[in-house]
């Protein structure tokens, strides 16, 4: 909820080079981008939001291209599931957001890869049955 998608050519009038899909049904807005850009020419705080968004936008992306070369896949579901956890440490259960098999695109896994992963992760705590996961010891998934 919330996400903005293709901000980055409101600011360069380009042609937006990715898609998106909804893991959920989903309520969408879509924008005049000329309007948007005249308005953000008039609007200093609006031109400031957009590269605001844009700047998170970018500084995501290459956490997660960095995440791609520099963690093994163990290593990004720990990741993923440790920013799920409540902060005080304590065990947790939820339930994934959205399929394994966009949560394994999202992570830059195969699925197989993703379930491998489910599956090492059992030794520090983590059970998951289909989208439910419990996590019996936050401190130990930080080891991983």
């Amino acid at each position: 909820p919330g996400d903005l998608i293709g901000a980055s050519v409101v600011l360069d009038g380009g042609r937006y080079a990715a898609t998106a899909q909804a893991a959920e049904p989903a309520l969408l807005a879509r924008f005049d981008l000329r309007r948007v850009r005249d308005i953000a020419s008039r609007r200093a705080d609006l031109a400031l939001a957009l590269v605001n968004i844009v700047s998170a936008q970018l500084a995501a992306s290459f956490t997660s291209l960095a995440d791609d070369r520099l963690h093994t896949a163990p290593q990004r579901v720990s990741r993923y599931l440790l920013d799920h956890c409540p902060a005080d440490g304590k065990a947790t259960s939820f339930r994934l957001p959205y399929q394994k098999s966009l949560l394994a695109g999202k992570l830059g896994l195969a699925p197989e890869a993703l379930s491998r992963a489910f599956s090492l992760l059992r030794n520090h705590g983590v059970n998951v049955r289909g989208r439910l996961v419990h996590i019996g010891d936050p401190e130990a998934l930080k080891r991983v």
